[in-house]
C-alpha cells in the first residue's frame, strides 16, 4: 500500500468507468454557482448505505496535495 492509498479503493472499471467518464464530462464546465449546490463535508468519516449494505470511506487529514481519490477512498 502506498502512501495516501487505501487497498479497498478502487476507481472502477468498465460500466463503472464509462458512468464516471460521462459524470466527468458533463461536470467539468460546471460554474462556482452551480458547484456551490453541491453539499460538500470536512468529516473524516462517511456512511453510504445501499441495498441493506453499509460502506465506510474514510480519509486522512486532508491537504492540498492529495488528488481526489486519495481523498475520498
Amino acid at each position: 500500500m502506498s502512501s495516501g492509498t487505501w487497498p479497498w479503493c478502487t476507481l472502477g472499471s468498465g460500466t463503472v468507468a464509462a458512468q464516471m467518464l460521462l459524470w466527468a464530462q458533463d461536470h467539468v464546465t460546471w460554474t462556482m454557482q452551480q458547484w456551490s449546490t453541491i453539499p460538500f463535508t470536512d468529516e473524516s468519516r462517511v456512511i453510504v448505505a445501499g441495498a441493506g449494505e453499509g460502506s465506510v470511506m474514510q480519509r486522512s487529514t486532508w491537504s492540498p496535495g492529495l488528488g481526489l481519490a486519495e481523498d475520498v477512498c
